[in-house]
């Protein structure tokens, strides 16, 4: 296996020494703004050193901060890259995921297994909520793709974790954090049902103040898991739903729903999986909502152990649907 050795101190020639946010050069130290200058060229070498990469590489990423801009970074096969630790190595987008398409800011491979560990990935388009972060948007599926991060942190807007591709790719998470404002682990394939989200000890955060454009991209509950087609299974994970009046007035654990694509109906398993709630507004809250189109319930879940929002532990069920864009539109055949 080829090492590729990445060093975030020496960019491109100049000899500036960082510490955090500050740039040291000679006896001046200057204070530079996140998304500028020093994080921009850590950015570019390190790109070029992803797209070069061959399946069983290894890229070892200092930490500080690397600003990719307004593009998608596609990670290729067989990678492995491996940051410093998710309070150490950011990699930043600000990528407008209203043009070009859904493609995720990070997108996964179009084919083998790519791991990414101790890795920040955060995503700040300030216009707009479309926040597809990292996962799968590129119509990848066809060779079964696999994409796996581990010891990790997401930040995105409304999709943080995000498949919309077709069927056969499938998103590994194992021991991280996902924080966003909308469906935290958005399973929204529009092709089939073989689209797998598998999640392992997880924190998930529902979070108003990630809302960036208030109005724009809340046609669905907000759910720490949200599924169209295919399966998420989750292990382990503790999830806290904050509510707002304005931005997240309908909170869910989990979120089966129909948007009139083919492929059967969504899954969710939960297996120890532990829900809190926090209002603040909100003026819907229940663990599982099983939406119903043409008078039955659309998909299913399944809950083995864990705690739900109630009193007494157990998982609430929604009552009433909650309507969406698509209700106007005439089922599938």
């Amino acid at each position: 296996m080829k090492i590729l050795k990445r060093c975030a101190l020496l960019v491109v020639g100049l000899a500036l020494l960082t510490a955090g946010n500050t740039i040291q050069q000679g006896n001046v130290r200057l204070e530079r703004a996140p998304y500028a200058g020093l994080a921009n060229l850590r950015a570019k070498e390190l790109r070029q050193q992803i797209v070069l990469a061959a399946a069983g590489d290894t890229i070892r990423v200092a930490a500080g901060l690397f600003n990719f801009g307004n593009t998608t970074l596609q990670f290729p096969p067989g990678v492995t890259i491996i940051g410093e630790g998710a309070d150490q190595t950011t990699f930043l987008s600000i990528k407008d995921n209203r043009v070009g398409g859904p493609a995720c800011a990070f997108e996964g491979p179009v084919s083998g297994t790519t791991t990414i560990r101790g890795v920040k990935f955060q995503h700040d388009f300030p216009l707009g909520n479309e926040g597809q972060c990292i996962g799968f948007g590129n119509g990848q599926g066809d060779k079964h793709p696999t994409l796996i991060l581990e010891d990790f942190e997401v930040v995105g807007r409304v999709w943080p974790v995000y498949y919309w591709a077709k069927p056969g790719c499938t998103i590994t998470l194992r021991r991280g954090t996902v924080r966003g404002a909308g469906t935290l682990l958005a399973n929204f394939s529009s092709g089939g049902p073989n689209c797998y989200i598998d999640a392992y000890d997880l924190m998930l955060i529902n979070d108003p103040t990630r809302v960036a454009a208030p109005g724009r991209g809340f046609q669905f509950p907000s759910s720490a898991f949200g599924v169209a087609t295919g399966r998420t299974r989750a292990y382990r994970c503790i999830v806290e739903m904050t509510g707002d009046a304005g931005v997240c007035k309908v909170l869910r654990l989990a979120s089966v729903f129909n948007p009139h694509v083919e492929g059967g109906p969504p899954i969710v398993e939960l297996y120890d999986v532990h829900s809190k709630f926090i209002p603040n507004g909100a003026v819907s809250c229940f663990d599982l909502d099983n939406q119903v189109y043409t008078g039955r319930p659309y998909g299913s879940f399944l809950h083995r152990g864990g705690s739900g929002s109630a009193p007494d532990g157990s998982f609430t069920e929604a009552t009433e649907h909650w309507p969406t864009e698509y209700d106007k539109k005439p089922p599938p055949p």
